[in-house]
């Protein structure tokens, strides 16, 4: 119930907007490009958020603005050379009634490979702690997505009234 009411009045705020009378085109920019790693035998290197691998890597990046009549929207959208590296944002503004500003990031965390050759100097003490590393060769990624959407509601006869409405989800995988 409280759905289909949100959905009705959410309905009556933006169909007047798109009816406007003043339309233009929207902005778009649509960028390529390629980002370089060199930190191959660095000792520092920390490929925590960023991959290791040398060489190039493609980014993609695009941005849309525009307006109509009282309604302003806004969407930037990067991708890197992982469909899981990616972050975007969309910003919708109805004539200062309606905000709504909504992003979602996704990104791999890697972690490197733990031996847990701790436990092997515990063992020499015969301390009962033993451990195999199964699989040596497999890397530890988390796959992390985030969503958040931050809403405001303004009524326009009561101006110091404003209602706020946040959402954030987040999935970790891996």
């Amino acid at each position: 119930m409280k759905g289909k009411v949100l959905l009705i009045l959410l309905v009556l705020i933006i169909v007047p907007f798109l009816f406007s009378e003043e339309k233009k085109k929207p902005e778009v920019q649509v960028s390529l490009g390629t980002k370089v790693n060199s930190i191959e035998n660095y000792p520092g290197k920390i490929g925590e958020f960023e991959p290791l691998n040398k060489g190039l890597s493609p980014v993609v990046s695009a941005q849309i603005s525009g307006s109509s009549g009282k309604l302003f929207y806004g969407l930037q959208s990067i991708v890197n050379e992982n469909m899981k590296d990616q972050r975007h944002e969309l910003i919708l503004d109805f004539g200062r009634i309606f905000e709504e500003n909504l992003q979602f990031n996704s990104l791999p965390h890697r972690l490197d490979h733990d031996p847990l050759k701790n436990l092997d100097l515990t063992s020499l003490a015969r301390s009962g702690v033993f451990h195999t590393d199964f699989d040596p060769t497999k890397e530890y990624r988390i796959n992390r997505k985030e969503l958040v959407s931050k809403s405001v509601i303004r009524i326009p006869f009561i101006p110091f009234a404003h209602l706020y409405v946040n959402y954030r989800d987040e999935r970790r995988e891996g």
